[in-house]
This record gives C-alpha cells, structure tokens and sequence, in this order.
C-alpha cells in the first residue's frame, strides 16, 4: 500500500576502516528510484578529509543549491555514521554524540541523544527481544535542501525543519558480532511508522 503511495526502492553500500577514532570512509555508493526517477550518487574520500560527489540527477535538476565543498570535508555517509555509533556502544559507550553527514545532496547533523536501557518486546515481526539501548536520533539540516521542499515521507507539513526524530534500539544479536539496530519507531506524513529487525547473516 505504501509503495503505491510513495514508490521508492535504494541500495547502499559504503567501504571503509575502523580506526582507534572511529570510522574512515573510502567510498559510499547509492542507487535507487525515487516517483519512477533513477538517481545514483558515488562519494570518494580523500585522506584529508575531502569527498568527491558525482550525483545523479545534478542539484540544479531539483531546486537545490549545491553543498559547499568546505561544508563536505570530515563528514561520514549515512551508513558510515550508524556504524560509528555501533562501534561506540559495541565497546560500552552510550549514543549521545553528533554525526556531521554528507549524502551527497544534503548536509546535515544526526544528533544522538542516549534515553537508556529499555526492554524491546516480543513480536512476530522480529528476531529479537530482550533488552536494548535506546537512542534518540534528531535530524538538524544545513545545506543542499530543496530551495521549494515538497511533502516526503518523512516529513511533516512540507517544512524541512519539523523532520520528526527517529527512536533507535540497539543490542546485540546473538551470532550477529557488534550490536545491531533492533527497533526503528517514527512518524510521517502518513502515520507512524515502525521498523522491525527481520534476519541476521553473516
């Protein structure tokens, strides 16, 4: 029902090290079609921190200013990001931090902000249940937005800055290595919305 909706599919993959100070992205690739559209997007990372951006369609096709290369400098994907909390949890620290994210189009801040253990019920729709720590993900733009922003889904009232915040649980998953995002809860222009972990491979 949603897909006739809001027709969207995407993959992403992103490359990368762990470093002692966290994550290094080499390259992040996304492809995907948004209302029937292709759009690609491919990130380089340089060793000092620059991003290469080749993005499909161009900003000026969408009503939207490009991102300022000095805005793009030492800022993870949005995979990238995640990971970085992960591993920040995975060795006992909690989520509260900000994550500056570049995707190619937009830059922002995915602040995280750390609400405690909490218990994750069972459910038919999921693998896990059980204890888990719940963080509180808020999302702050900067740059490269729609100069005329539309209704997506994940916003409210077409106004970029009322983009709601996400509610993430994270835990580990027995025979799945670091902890994993177990529970995803969050509103849209359509309801609430709830995503559930399904299966764990290795």
């Amino acid at each position: 029902f949603l897909g006739r909706l809001f027709p969207w599919d995407t993959q992403s993959l992103s490359v990368g090290t762990v470093r002692p100070d966290g994550v290094a992205p080499i390259r992040h690739t996304q492809s995907g079609v948004l209302r029937g559209s292709p759009r690609t997007v491919t990130l380089d990372y340089g060793p000092d921190g620059s991003v290469r951006t080749q993005v499909s369609p161009p900003p000026e096709e969408e009503d939207r200013a490009p991102v300022p290369e000095a805005l793009s400098r030492q800022t993870r994907d949005p995979l990238s990001g995640v990971v970085e909390l992960l591993l920040a949890t995975l060795h006992g620290g909690g989520c509260q931090r900000t994550v500056p994210i570049y995707d190619g189009r937009r830059r922002y801040d995915m602040i995280f902000t750390d609400r405690g253990m909490t218990m994750v019920g069972m459910s038919r729709h999921s693998v896990f249940s059980g204890a888990a720590r719940q963080c509180r993900v808020s999302h702050t733009p900067i740059a490269g937005y729609e100069r005329t922003p539309r209704q997506p889904f994940w916003q409210r009232g077409g106004n970029r800055e009322e983009r709601p915040p996400v509610d993430l649980w994270i835990a580990p998953v027995e025979g799945a290595g670091p902890p994993l995002p177990v529970r995803l809860e969050t509103d849209s222009g359509f309801g609430g919305v709830v995503v559930h972990l399904t299966a764990v491979r290795k």
